[in-house]
């Protein structure tokens, strides 16, 4: 179940159709259930003006993809937060894998051309104790 729910993910990343990330966020809740792993959300994706919705769906769509394909997680949080304007979306995993010479991919690296073109920046790496954390900030984005 969790590798159709993955393929699942990874059709939708292939996906150019517009994205929300109310809609994505469900989609994340599903998909992560399904796949056994604990998530706890932070924040209300409302709170997020309607453009910045959909530029961070497409992050959270990616981040969700990053978490099946690159780690064997038992928890995963999602935090949304508007504060001076703009909005940051962070996801942290555990059960990140060791890279060990695996090909990394390109989703990381065009996630954050696509922030750079809406003004907004991407942090990710791994974090202490086998976590994952992206971190997607994005200007100008409250309602």
């Amino acid at each position: 179940m969790a590798r159709q729910s993955l393929d699942e993910v990874r059709a939708l990343v292939r996906d150019t159709r517009s994205t929300d990330l109310v809609t994505e966020l469900a989609g994340a809740r599903a998909v992560l259930d399904s796949a056994g792993v604990v998530l706890t959300v932070r924040g209300d994706p409302e709170t997020v003006g309607a453009g910045a919705r959909n530029v961070l769906g497409r992050v959270l769509r990616e981040a969700m993809t990053n978490v099946l394909r690159h780690a064997e997680p038992s928890h995963c949080t999602i935090e949304i937060e508007v504060a001076g304007g703009g909005a940051r979306l962070q996801v942290v995993n555990d059960g990140a894998l060791p890279a060990n010479g695996a090909d990394p991919g390109t989703g990381l690296a065009a996630l954050s051309r696509y922030l750079d073109e809406h003004a907004g920046r991407l942090d990710a790496g791994p974090g202490p104790g086998g976590t994952f954390r992206l971190d997607a900030v994005l200007p100008g984005a409250a309602r």
